[in-house]
């Protein structure tokens, strides 16, 4: 079987060079002042998206990642309630931000994109494969389900991804979890105003880093338009209150601890789908979140390793090698996404 694992470089490449609308951004542009519209509907600032950017610019390596690891690993030292209050909110305006912005991105690029080429001409090769996303949006969900309806699902079952090996071990915009029994309710439940409702979730989401059960996780067709309005958080599917969101921020470690369950169903799934592969493929991907080497861990002996990318792919593909010794390296393809579908499929 071939898997094929995507990262943020992906979504980005399948965009296209002359892509007019909202471009997909990397991790260390979330904070870039073209999303600060996206930012202040679920209630951050632009003063205060500039001040984030400038504080993990300010990090030794530049890394938001690293820069929102070190601020959440901070809360155990913080000694004032109503400061370890104030972060935990933060991170939860943090989660609601990066899922509103991976909503309109998905939707702003509705038409043709090079995951729709990727799919077709995979379905075409009549072989077994797997997909392994580490990207919020649904760019690749919606070409996927646009040669095999697949995620056309009314039971809201996460098993209807996981039956198709498609697996997405940092969560998906369209996976939304209902609130905790017995949580807060916001004070207006009569009012329009949605946004009310995302500042409650908001708060809510990391009280007293509380986990959220995935029980009543609800899948919503990635093709349903109402994913892509602020009303959905006032939904019948959640009894009229709200949801979270289940994406786990770009932390080094991310936060499987915070969702029940999480790594058995999904990074379990992935493990195994990984250890039945005989090609690994690595599209936009730079292997340096700390699940990829649990994730890697089954890789049978022999198993080709394929790098796929721009520029760097010796250094990606030497990392990858450190972390499992098990890969034999195929070849690496420094011309990017478009250039290995047309070319190298």
């Amino acid at each position: 079987m071939k898997v094929y694992i995507f990262g943020a470089g992906a979504s980005r490449a399948a965009q296209g060079v002359n892509w007019q609308g909202l471009k997909a951004p990397l991790v260390n542009d979330l904070f870039n002042p073209e999303y600060e519209d996206f930012a202040k509907e679920m209630g951050i600032s632009s003063i205060e998206l500039n001040e984030f950017k400038k504080s993990f610019e300010n990090t030794e390596n530049r890394s938001l990642e690293e820069w929102l690891t070190m601020r959440w690993d901070g809360m155990k030292n913080l000694q004032s309630t109503q400061t370890i209050r104030a972060e935990e909110k933060l991170f939860g305006r943090l989660t609601f931000y990066i899922w509103w912005l991976m909503v309109n991105i998905s939707n702003s690029s509705a038409g043709e994109n090079l995951y729709n080429d990727f799919m077709r001409k995979l379905v075409l090769m009549d072989e077994h494969f797997g997909l392994i996303n580490f990207n919020y949006d649904v760019l690749l969900d919606k070409a996927y389900q646009k040669v095999g309806d697949t995620f056309a699902n009314p039971n809201h079952s996460l098993n209807i991804y996981l039956e198709q090996n498609y697996i997405k071990p940092h969560g998906s915009i369209n996976w939304l979890l209902q609130r905790r029994p017995g949580e807060q309710l916001p004070n207006d439940l009569i009012s329009a105003n949605y946004k009310i409702r995302y500042e409650h979730a908001a708060g809510q989401m990391f009280k007293n880093r509380a986990k959220i059960s995935m029980n009543n996780i609800k899948i919503i067709d990635p093709l349903n338009q109402d994913l892509n309005r602020l009303r959905i958080i006032a939904s019948s599917e959640f009894n009229g209150q709200f949801f979270y969101p289940l994406i786990l921020l770009p932390l080094s470690t991310k936060l499987f601890e915070q969702i029940e369950d999480f790594k058995i169903k999904i990074i379990d799934s992935a493990k195994n789908m990984i250890s039945r592969a005989s090609e690994i493929y690595f599209i936009g991907y730079r292997a340096q979140d700390e699940v990829i080497k649990e994730i890697l861990s089954p890789t049978k002996r022999g198993t080709k390793l394929y790098i796929i990318g721009k520029g760097n792919t010796n250094d990606i593909a030497r990392r990858i090698l450190k972390i499992q010794p098990n890969f034999i390296l195929e070849k690496t393809s420094p011309f990017g996404f478009e250039f290995f579908i047309n070319n190298e499929m």
